[in-house]
């Protein structure tokens, strides 16, 4: 079986990809940071960052995605303690990595649900089990049970989960369509066709006013002329 050629990354195009990453890592630790600052709305913080990692994602940067997703649940702890941090490094982090990889794979439904519910079983399993002294603070919250955890956790999770996908198929193609790499020649924002160019012709323009005259009627011209002043 033959192999399929590997396309190479232009060097514009992975500088490109760097930037997005780390663009992408800023925004996700502003939107963290500001979860740690509201004190309120964490899930919908955490739940905007989320959607902020699915950028590179929905252009199918995965490394980019990976490395903003790490670099920003890195940095989160510098921000805020590990209680107010520990859902999107745990959860809203790696779960953003998962539904774009499964809306890009068009995994399907019956395929991609009990993924997610055993991947969210998992992070509050880790929430309660590993890191329970740390993120259930608060005594009366250390009394309940982790089904109880789970009965009201995943549906709600499940539910944020949809929310994404959503939002990555109706709100990030728009996104992506001003963000082009210009890898195949499409990016006309800043790359414009009526820039200056030192390579150029500047009379170029005037090109389509001019007849063009080929090289053998002007020579046959020459030698009537010549021929006319030799009868003369």
């Amino acid at each position: 079986m033959t192999q399929k050629a590997k396309k190479k990354i232009s060097r514009q195009g992975a500088i490109y990809r760097v930037a997005l990453a780390g663009i992408c890592t800023a925004l996700a630790l502003l939107l963290v940071w500001l979860s740690v600052l509201a004190r309120y709305g964490t899930l919908a913080f955490f739940s905007a960052a989320a959607l902020v990692i699915m950028i590179p994602i929905h252009k199918k940067y995965y490394l980019s995605a990976f490395f903003a997703y790490a670099v920003s649940a890195g940095l989160s702890v510098l921000v805020g303690d590990l209680a107010s941090v520990t859902g999107y490094i745990v959860y809203f982090g790696p779960m953003a990595l998962l539904l774009g990889i499964l809306v890009n794979k068009n995994v399907k439904w019956f395929l991609a649900l009990p993924l997610q519910i055993a991947y969210c079983v998992g992070a509050l399993a880790l929430l309660y089990y590993a890191v329970g002294t740390v993120v259930l603070r608060y005594e009366n919250l250390e009394d309940i049970p982790f089904w109880a955890f789970v009965v009201v956790g995943v549906p709600a999770l499940c539910l944020i989960n949809y929310v994404l996908v959503l939002a990555y198929e109706r709100i990030l193609p728009k996104v992506t369509s001003v963000l082009r790499d210009n890898e195949q020649g499409e990016n006309t924002a800043s790359n414009r066709v009526d820039s200056y160019d030192e390579d150029e012709n500047p009379f170029e323009e005037f090109d389509t006013f001019v007849v063009p005259v080929k090289r053998e009627e002007q020579d046959g011209q020459d030698k009537e002329t010549d021929k006319k002043e030799d009868e003369k």
